[in-house]
């Protein structure tokens, strides 16, 4: 087989996805309100979570939430060119052209759009929409269906309020589950044999009760809620044990790196939301002094950061120390408390009372967070990726499994990645062997508009052909804060509560009015057909919310991935083999991260491994692969959430297509319905298996 040479990776895009859940009191890797990947910002495609207590991994459903941003100068772009080590096959001189921006002709009535403050634009069809949704589920078939409601509801009442951040995210109305919102506070981090005891306790309580259910008196998404949550609870039996293996302060998905960004978009439905977001400013510290207390147990097992890693996290917490006099949490916020109705003198008392506990207790609690971080230098053991540490290649398979939603091996992924790579090159070989002009669309996308409003107006009419219809969503498109901007994916979308009809938000990270030429395809990922089309179906059409606070990260990254890289077929100028050729070579540009994760926390791979490696597919691989390296390692598990994901949706897909009837929009119907459910159920619901 001939190699390829991927001249650039791809900018990998992450939706936050964050959902901290819980139980009551021990910490669960993904409750650490972590992010992107965390969970549900969810939102990353991260990404938070989850329960009450031990588990071991941001769940997800970005966020979102998200895939990192890749190294810039290792990776610009997904739509670079595909080039051949051999010579004949190389498109002539065209590489120097490479920094040249197509012209893109947008319509003169959009100019002035993007131009605008915020804007916020409908979907293709207005509809009238009550304020809210009632959290009530339509009137069930019968008593056990009823039953099985009240129970999951239940269970998703407790996995949400692990914290007054991730019960805000999820819910609009929390005194409708009967969520006492009287308290303000933060995850509680407890790791004592208690604490741990107590959850497995509630673990086997849940199984037991689920298990009492009868299994074919349940609906269709009965059942479906029913797989999901029993492979949630293996999955979390899976992690006892670990929880000295998760990093909650990684220094690029990071709670200190995500934390101002989750409270910059907490939003203000009443005035009550107002006072409760001011008292949680003032109990940051508390929270980091509960992660520093996990932190140094983590450092008595030799188990914390190495020191180069703790280097970059420094680092990132003194540049946002930086922003104190021009902080973006004090500059926003009269914006934020416009639509409330408010007087004057009422708002300029709860801009005082904000700066103060900005600048007298935000702020100061990341000044003890970097002094305290310090005295941990050196008390790292192990080196490298998980593999090399005490259970490490066990944490790394739980990690996976709670994180990807796949049932597969490591040793699976790696296979599975192999082959999507190479027969990924075949195909594009095949393709400019036939249509050699094909190579210069790497230089030169046709890409219709680089006004963002404008994009998801052209996605919203171009998906109803694939994608089932959808009721109207209020929308904004915002830019990040530039103090962000290091720390931040190329753009990102804050996920709604479940329970309520209200502006769902899209970040982007640049200056308006210098969007990159790829916002289309940046859109289709975070807007439509992605993370805001797919969250909303799912709140539109579901019954069962449980599935989104157990929801792993692999089916909303994994869908947001698979919609992203079969855009280009949306772009008019752009031949349908143009399409396939751009799409193909972003996902491969993907599955290679991935493998290169895999290399590092399952095989032991180095820098000099992961040079070896990439040098197959990238230029630059010496200075690529030593970015690769410092990024991933103390991210483990990120790139398969998106890698992985999309990989299985089409491998689903190439299943489904076998039979005569297929029908893509009914197939992207049924993959919506089974949303945040692990894989396997999946697979099972779509294909009978």
């Amino acid at each position: 087989m001939k190699k390829w040479k991927l001249a650039k990776a791809a900018a990998l895009l992450l939706a936050l996805v964050l959902i901290a859940g819980s139980l009551s009191g021990c910490i669960t890797a993904g409750m650490l309100i972590g992010v992107a990947t965390l969970d549900k910002i969810r939102s990353d495609d991260s990404e938070p979570e989850e329960s009450s207590s031990v588990s071991i991994v941001e769940k997800s459903t970005e966020t979102d939430t998200e895939a990192p941003e890749t190294e810039p100068t290792a990776a610009p772009s997904s739509e670079e060119p595909v080039k051949t080590s051999e010579e004949e096959t190389e498109p002539p001189e065209t590489e120097k052209t490479e920094t040249e921006e197509p012209e893109t002709e947008e319509p003169e009535t959009e100019e002035s759009e993007t131009e605008e403050p915020e804007t916020e634009e409908p979907s293709t069809e207005e509809t009238d929409e009550p304020e809210t949704k009632e959290t009530d589920h339509p009137e069930p078939t019968d008593e056990v269906n009823a039953a099985f409601h009240e129970f999951t509801d239940r269970v998703y009442t407790d996995l949400i309020n692990g914290s007054t951040l991730n019960r805000h995210y999820s819910v609009m109305h929390p005194e409708d589950l009967g969520i006492d919102i009287s308290e303000v506070f933060w995850p509680d981090m407890d790791v004592s044999d208690e604490a741990f005891a107590e959850y497995r306790e509630q673990l086997d309580s849940y199984r037991e009760e689920l298990q009492s259910f009868d299994y074919d008196q349940l609906d269709w998404e009965g059942q479906l809620t029913y797989d999901a949550f029993m492979v949630y609870l293996d999955v979390e039996d899976e992690g006892f044990g670990l929880d000295l293996l998760y990093e909650p302060l990684g220094p690029n998905l990071g709670t200190q790196a995500m934390l101002p960004l989750e409270l910059a978009e907490y939003n203000f439905y009443t005035e009550d939301d107002v006072t409760e977001y001011i008292e949680l400013l003032k109990l940051v510290q508390g929270y980091y002094e509960n992660i520093m207390a996990f932190e140094q147990k983590k450092a008595e097992a030799g188990l914390f950061m190495e020191d180069d890693i703790l280097d970059n996290t420094l680092q990132q917490i003194e540049d946002y120390i930086g922003t104190r006099d021009d902080s973006f949490l004090i500059t926003t916020f009269p914006a934020r408390l416009s639509e409330l109705g408010l007087s004057q003198t009422e708002i300029d008392s709860y801009c005082e009372a904000n700066e103060d506990a900005v600048k007298n207790y935000f702020y100061p609690a990341y000044e003890y967070l970097l002094e305290e971080l310090k005295k941990l230098r050196g008390s790292n053991k192990y080196e490298g990726g998980l593999c090399n540490y005490p259970d490490g290649k066990k944490y790394f398979e739980y990690l996976l499994k709670a994180r990807v939603g796949t049932d597969k091996t490591p040793d699976e992924m790696i296979a599975m990645l192999d082959e999507a790579i190479d027969e990924g090159m075949n195909t594009i070989m095949m393709l400019l062997s036939e249509d050699y002009s094909l190579s210069f669309v790497f230089y030169s996308v046709p890409y219709p508009t680089t006004d963002p409003n404008l994009s998801l107006r052209m996605l919203q009419e171009k998906i109803l052909e694939d994608f089932p219809a959808i009721d109207n969503v209020d929308y904004s498109v915002s830019y990040v804060d530039p103090a962000l901007r290091e720390s931040m994916s190329p753009a990102c979308y804050m996920t709604p509560p479940v329970d309520g009809q209200v502006k769902n938000s899209i970040l982007i990270n640049c200056d308006r009015g210098d969007e990159p030429e790829d916002i289309f395809i940046t859109l289709a990922h975070e807007g439509y057909p992605g993370h805001l089309y797919q969250i909303n179906y799912f709140h539109q059409n579901a019954t069962y919310f449980l599935r989104d606070a157990l929801g792993t990260n692999g089916f909303c990254e994994g869908y947001a991935s698979y919609v992203e890289n079969n855009a280009y077929h949306y772009i008019d100028d752009l031949s349908e083999d143009g399409a396939e050729v751009l799409g193909i070579n972003a996902r491969i540009s993907l599955d290679i991260y991935a493998r290169v994760d895999l290399g590092i926390h399952w095989q032991g791979w180095g820098v000099d491994e992961i040079e070896e490696y990439i040098s197959e597919y990238f230029d630059g691989a010496e200075d690529a692969a030593k970015w690769m390296y410092d990024y991933m390692r103390p991210e483990p598990g990120t790139y398969e959430m998106y890698a992985i994901g999309e990989l299985e949706i089409i491998d689903i897909e190439n299943e489904a297509r076998d039979a005569d009837d297929f029908d893509l929009k009914e197939f992207h119907k049924e993959l919506l319905d089974c949303s945040y459910a692990p894989f396997s159920v999946i697979r099972k619901n779509i294909l009978g298996e």
